[in-house]
């Protein structure tokens, strides 16, 4: 597709930048990572007569400590913050967003100001009670997480500000986790869970927060998993108690993925599983190629012939990415069980040309796409 006739043009300076959205009006639009609002342009749900590229503007980057708090420059990648882990939850949640492409050209400030409720940086800055600081003709204000997200793709920032950096609180004294279910490593997530506690010095929880990704038109606070938690033990059974509680005032959207119902089923699933107490590290996620980030292989069981493809490494294999299964010709069966059982099942192979999960038939997606590139003939 392509997009309709506009103006480009990349200021150097934010004070430039302003006054070109000023002049520009509601047809006038700010480029950042242009994640969303490219591939918006192309289909034409997008047609702004002005893109104003912030490529430029220096003083947008970087991340600092200031005043007990992060400071990140609303042009600072992804990337750079998945490589900052004193920065905590942040940094880590950074790093399971989408793939590493995606995450080299989006940005921070890009995605909160998008106000996507599939997003994960969004429920971060919930959860840590963060907040933006936006610059506008009117001077500049900081906007609480609590303000900024309105509906869904809407935010309470004006048309004419530019959000020049994000305040995240350091939250030391906090464990913290963060939990998603995706079909595939680099899609949105289903549903996310952003958990974080502080212990007192009994033991018992002393504070708590957490807070859903897609469980609604906008980033939400589960406030009766927190209200479950809050004074009590931070024991298992403490915890898959409060996780029951986690899709009251949820109103999941619908979609191809999954049902509403699903979704508030994954919400309390995902909330046992986000412990906080373990200071959990995002979980490696399979490779397109049948391995895990460790170098270990999922389950797979050849067929008595090999086929004419064979795999990356030499070997006839599936590829299983979060709930796609792809084959080669030549696999019978293939288990895939890295999570609970009641959340997904094992894949095992139906007629030609499809698997089934359950009974159910799915068809088979080509491999010739794939990141690790296509296979190759022996």
């Amino acid at each position: 597709m392509i997009p309709s006739e506009f103006d480009y043009v990349a200021p150097a300076s934010l004070d430039d930048a302003l006054a070109l959205l000023r002049e520009g009006g509601e047809d006038a639009k700010l480029l950042a990572g242009g994640h969303s609002l490219i591939p918006l342009m192309k289909l034409r749900l997008a047609v702004p007569s002005l893109l104003v590229d912030l490529r430029h503007v220096g003083d947008l980057r970087g991340i600092e400590r200031a005043n007990g708090d992060w400071r990140i420059g609303a042009l600072t990648r992804h990337a750079e913050l998945q490589g900052q882990p004193e920065v905590g939850l942040a940094s880590e949640v950074a790093s399971t967003i989408a793939d590493q492409q995606v995450r080299n050209r989006g940005t921070i400030g890009g995605s909160l100001a998008h106000g996507d409720s599939a997003s994960d940086l969004p429920t971060v800055l919930l959860a840590t009670e963060g907040a933006v600081v936006a610059r506008g003709p009117g001077g500049q204000r900081e906007i609480a997480a609590g303000d900024l997200f309105v509906d869904y793709l809407t935010t309470a920032l004006e048309p004419t500000e530019i959000v020049t950096h994000v305040r995240l609180p350091a939250l030391e004294d906090y464990g913290h986790a963060y939990e998603k279910f995706t079909r595939r490593a680099e899609d949105w997530a289903m549903v996310g869970v952003c958990a974080l506690v502080k212990k007192a010095g009994d033991g018992s929880c002393e504070d708590v927060r957490v807070a859903f990704t897609n469980m609604g038109a906008t980033p939400l606070r589960a406030r009766a998993v927190e209200d479950a938690l809050r004074g009590g033990p931070l024991d298992a059974d403490a915890i898959a108690g409060a996780a029951e509680h986690a899709a009251e005032g949820t109103d999941p959207p619908g979609d191809l993925n999954a049902t509403p119902e699903y979704k508030q089923h994954l919400a309390r699933v995902l909330t046992r599983r986000a412990d906080p107490r373990r200071r959990l590290t995002p979980r490696r996620r399979p490779s397109r190629c049948g391995r895990t980030g460790s170098g270990r292989r999922w389950p797979v069981s050849p067929g008595p012939a090999r086929g004419p493809w064979q795999g990356p490494w030499g070997c006839s294999a599936g590829v299983v990415s979060h709930g796609v299964a792809v084959w080669y010709p030549g696999l019978t069966t293939l288990r895939r069980t890295p999570h609970d059982h009641d959340v997904q099942p094992a894949w095992t192979r139906g007629a030609a040309g499809t698997l089934r999960p359950g009974g159910a038939v799915m068809p088979v997606i080509s491999l010739r796409s794939a990141a690790c590139g296509a296979p190759r003939r022996r």
